[in-house]
């Protein structure tokens, strides 16, 4: 079967479901409702134990189910992307909706800039209670957190029109600044085929995470575009392994995946010391930061190796430090008598 359609390339939206039943299908809808007329979606079961297989079988030929045996969503991204057909690959994540032009206004940016390695959005936060950040990457990514970041670090600026809406658009050469820390949203991304077939597969050492790393290796391969615009809704809840809640949980694997990531490239690593430098500090620390109350040894450790890597003896070193000597009850206490935001904590 073409991948063509009266012109226009197919593209093959990948969903990692796993024990998904209360939000895949609205995740789904929200990808057959895409104004791009040539749409795939491929959802992986990656070993659901709960309702999802029973979803899935209800949508019928409308969707390609890949059901494998469980092992994290960097397996299952690569077992999507085996059986996609399209001449462009999205993700998307099982909790998430897709804006109704998402589709079409990413392959405008694709027919536009032409030799784009992959693409990215501008995205919402929202939870139970509705709405929390009409745009939510410069809360969840640090490195945007300076007004006008995203323009700096992409410094080419075009406006692209898709169905009758303006996009403002940032692209350039990320490599190897995406190196030294995410910045664009791996459920909002798009890319062509060529760009896997060129990259290779996602990391499967580790559980989750492992995009950075291959968003940062596909930055080699050109430019990197983002479309200021939000496209997607990006839901926020507790149960989140990117939440709040799971922050002591994933930090020793946020930790190996800055480790790793810094062996990739040496060469370019010994260039931007600074950068890099500055990467691990703030990695280090709010590693320890995120350990404090848990486990105090590996907190004590990843504050000494951040501070091997800044010069600085900040106000925040010294009270990262004060969170680790005090007893987990004092802590525990001062957090119940701030208040909790649902809204904060996601890296």
């Amino acid at each position: 079967m073409s991948t063509q359609q009266a012109g226009h390339p197919r593209v093959s939206v990948l969903i990692a479901a796993y024990n998904s039943i209360e939000t895949l299908g609205e995740t789904i809808d929200s990808v057959l409702a895409q104004t791009y007329p040539n749409v795939e979606i491929v959802v992986v079961d990656d070993g659901s134990t709960d309702a999802t297989p029973e979803l899935l079988r209800g949508y019928g030929d409308r969707i390609k189910v890949v059901t494998k045996a469980n092992g994290g969503v960097p397996t299952s991204r690569n077992a999507g992307l085996r059986a996609a057909s399209g001449d462009y690959i999205a993700l998307l994540d099982a909790d998430d909706l897709c804006r109704p032009g998402r589709i079409a206004a990413q392959m405008a940016v694709m027919r536009t800039l032409g030799d784009v390695a992959l693409c990215a959005t501008e995205f919402t936060a929202f939870s139970a209670d509705g709405e929390l950040s009409p745009a939510f990457s410069s809360t969840y990514y640090s490195t945007l957190a300076e007004e006008g970041a995203m323009a700096r670090l992409l410094n080419r600026r075009d406006e692209i029109e898709s169905e009758g809406i303006r996009h403002v658009v940032h692209s350039g050469i990320a490599y190897p600044k995406l190196l030294f820390g995410n910045f664009l949203h791996p459920p909002t991304t798009l890319f062509p085929r060529s760009t896997w077939e060129r990259n290779g597969d996602f990391d499967a050492t580790f559980h989750s995470h492992a995009d950075w790393p291959w968003i940062a290796r596909a930055a080699r391969f050109g430019p990197v575009a983002f479309i200021a615009t939000p496209l997607l809704d990006y839901r926020l809840s507790a149960r989140q392994l990117s939440g709040p809640a799971n922050r002591a949980r994933r930090t020793h694997e946020t930790i190996a995946l800055a480790r790793k990531v810094m062996t990739l490239d040496p060469e370019a690593v010994s260039a931007h010391r600074e950068s890099a430098d500055a990467f691990l500090a703030e990695t280090f620390l709010d590693g320890a930061d995120a350990l404090s109350d848990t486990e105090k040894r590996a907190a004590w450790n990843y504050l000494r190796e951040g501070m091997a890597h800044t010069s600085a003896l900040s106000p925040a070193v010294l009270k990262i430090a004060l969170k680790i000597a005090l007893p987990p009850a004092v802590l525990r206490a001062s957090r119940r008598l701030r208040g909790s935001d649902v809204s904060k904590g996601w890296r």
